[in-house]
């Protein structure tokens, strides 16, 4: 179920490829087709402990392998490693996709495919005629054809041969194509068409990169709800180009557990400012909610929509305030490894 138009969709999905292809030269290691990961993260997570591989171990849950197995661990100087954390794959990923928006922020990705997308779509406006003038060249093709076919038949008559009927038809035809065309042009010659400038302006307000981030949101809300493993591909590709590997590590009592991601993600946000950082990933999220309060049918009067809109701006205000003197946490990489942002 989709609660976006078509035409929006459309977007959404040229968004998705354009975004991709912007990370297209970031590895020399193309994931071969028939030996793509089952899931986001799969082969990617870590045990805090023992290092050894975290792995789906029933209703969609994650855990380190070597916990389960009993094995004594070289490193743990024989003996078994004791992280029983375990993490839905739902909220592994969850924390993961939260963070790409502030990520692609920093690197610029929406201005970037925000130019790109104008330049060629402006390219394209500028290069279509009008429609008027396409119009007009139909009508002036449509006339030309008449006057040949009238040639036609006054030749037959001055050399004294029978008229034909197929002839005649296809003036008509004609005529009747060209009568058609006439009032077209007459009708949007009428209306207030929008001219090559009017569309430059719409075209601008949906290219900037402040419509190509809501595009992005609404892409990232349907991938994780809705799409199937072919469509969700173009988003593994790009999140396991950032990431080398993603720790998980446990936390006491009911906490949910400790994720340390590792990568050229993990550099982009550690440069980042905390609170353009934060303010990123909860706007991710907001709009995540908003998607699903449509989809659920509770956003079907404009006041209930203006109503959320306005509890997710208190909501992000009053974040901020608090964000002013977080520190975030970095684990910074030893030699030529790269550092690790804990989520």
């Amino acid at each position: 179920m989709r609660i976006v138009s078509d035409e929006l969709w459309a977007r959404v999905k040229r968004k998705q490829a354009e975004v991709k292809e912007h990370f297209a030269h970031m590895t020399t290691n193309r994931l071969n087709a028939t030996h793509r990961p089952s899931y986001l993260l799969s082969g990617l997570l870590e045990c805090a402990e023992c290092g050894g591989p975290y792995a789906i171990m029933g209703k969609d849950r994650y855990g380190c392998t070597n916990h389960k197995k009993r094995l004594p661990i070289d490193d743990l100087g024989g003996a078994c490693c004791g992280n029983k954390k375990t993490i839905t794959r739902q909220n592994l990923e969850e924390r993961i996709i939260n963070v790409l928006p502030a990520a692609f922020f920093s690197m610029d990705i929406f201005k970037r495919v925000s130019a790109g997308s104008r330049a060629r779509l402006e390219a394209q406006l500028r290069a279509e005629p009008q429609k008027s003038e396409k119009l007009a060249t139909e009508i002036a093709a449509v006339t030309l054809q008449q006057k040949n076919i009238i040639q036609q038949i006054s030749d037959r008559a001055a050399a004294g041969r029978p008229a034909l009927a197929a002839l005649d038809d296809m003036l008509d035809n004609l005529e009747g194509e060209r009568q058609k065309l006439t009032a077209q042009l007459s009708a949007d010659e009428a209306a207030e068409s929008p001219d090559l400038q009017a569309q430059l302006d719409r075209l601008y307000e949906e290219t900037k990169p402040e419509s190509v981030e809501y595009i992005f949101n609404v892409m990232l809300h349907y991938l994780r709800n809705y799409a199937d493993t072919e469509t969700k591909q173009p988003l593994v590709d790009i999140v396991r180009q950032l990431i080398q590997k993603v720790v998980v590590g446990p936390m006491p009592g009911h906490e949910p557990a400790s994720l340390q991601v590792h990568g050229r993600i993990a550099s982009i946000l550690a440069a980042m400012e905390v609170t353009t950082m934060l303010e990123k990933q909860l706007k991710s999220i907001h709009w995540g909610w908003f998607l699903e309060a449509e989809d659920a049918g509770r956003l079907g009067t404009e006041e209930k929509r203006q109503d959320l809109l306005r509890a997710m701006a208190d909501d992000l205000e009053e974040k901020k305030a608090r964000w002013r003197n977080l520190q975030v946490s970095v684990v910074a990489g030893a030699g030529f490894e790269p550092a690790a942002f804990r989520l």
